[in-house]
Formats: C-alpha cells, sequence, structure tokens
C-alpha cells in the first residue's frame, strides 16, 4: 500500500508541481505538524486543531484530503481511521530501521542473537523476513507511541 501511493507521488511528479490551496489549509497544515506527537495525530486532535482555524465539518474533510493527496501527509481511514500521519518520513523511518536490522541479521549472521528467547521470530524474520507484531513490540517498541499508532497498525498498513 506504501509503495503504491510513493510510486504514485514520483510518477506523477507531484513533488514539482505547485500546489494550490486555500489560506487557511495551510495554516492548517502547519498547525498539524506542530501539533504532531513524533509526526503523528489523532483525527480527534487535528479536528481540535482544525476549529481553531474555524475549519469544521466538510471543510475538515476537504482540507485533510486536499493534504493528503498532495503527499503531504498520509492518512489510511480504512484502515486507521483515527490516525493522521502528518510526516510521512515516520513511517519511511520505521520501515528503513526494519530493512536496517534484517541485513544487519543477515550479514552479521549474529548467532549470539539468534540464541535468545526470541530465536523463533529472529529466525523467521531472518530466514523468511516474516514480521510479526512480537517482533516489533521486542525489538522496534521504542518506534510506536501508545494509544496513536501500534505494532499491529503498522503492520496493516504494510
Amino acid at each position: 500500500m506504501m509503495a503504491k501511493i510513493l510510486q504514485n507521488g514520483i510518477s506523477q511528479n507531484s513533488l514539482s508541481k505547485v500546489k494550490k490551496m486555500p489560506i487557511a489549509w495551510f495554516g492548517l497544515e502547519v498547525l498539524l505538524r506542530k501539533s504532531s506527537h513524533e509526526g503523528i495525530l489523532s483525527l480527534l486532535e487535528c479536528q481540535e486543531c482544525a476549529k481553531k482555524l474555524r475549519i469544521e465539518g466538510e471543510v475538515f474533510s476537504a482540507a485533510l484530503h486536499h493534504l493528503v493527496h498532495h503527499n503531504m501527509f498520509l492518512y489510511y481511514p480504512e484502515v486507521l481511521p483515527q490516525t493522521v500521519f502528518c510526516d510521512p518520513q515516520v513511517i519511511l523511518s520505521k520501515v528503513s530501521k526494519l530493512v536496517q536490522f534484517y541485513y544487519k541479521l543477515k550479514t552479521h549472521s549474529d548467532e549470539n542473537a539468534l540464541q535468545l528467547a526470541d530465536a523463533s521470530i529472529l529466525r523467521l524474520f531472518s530466514d523468511h523476513a516474516l514480521i510479526s507484531a512480537e517482533l516489533l513490540d521486542r525489538f522496534f517498541g521504542n518506534l510506536f507511541l501508545e494509544g496513536l499508532f501500534s505494532s499491529k497498525e503498522f503492520l496493516s498498513i504494510l
């Protein structure tokens, strides 16, 4: 899902296009980024910020859609209806750390790590690139925000 979004963004060359939007929506973008917790906000927090700028209801929905459509924010209403990523780099950083960990296991064949009690989940990851919520919680727990973005939710958008 994420790869498709990135591919579409690049193929449409949307990064170089001028993006027109109402000034209030630009203000909303800035306010949401400043208010975010490590680049993530709940939908309710987004709506509360929008109310400060008198953006509500359908106008809020249109503004959020615009920010998502132009790849400024990421929002997956069908999978994570209560979570908005105000910084797409947040997800990319998490994926990057996962890939780095995978290659470290593959290239260093860290037998000490594989001898741990977690050997079965590490072997599944190392040998087959299978990612589980248990693996994410044990080795990447600090990448998630309790109550806002969990390892299971991360898996749902991969």
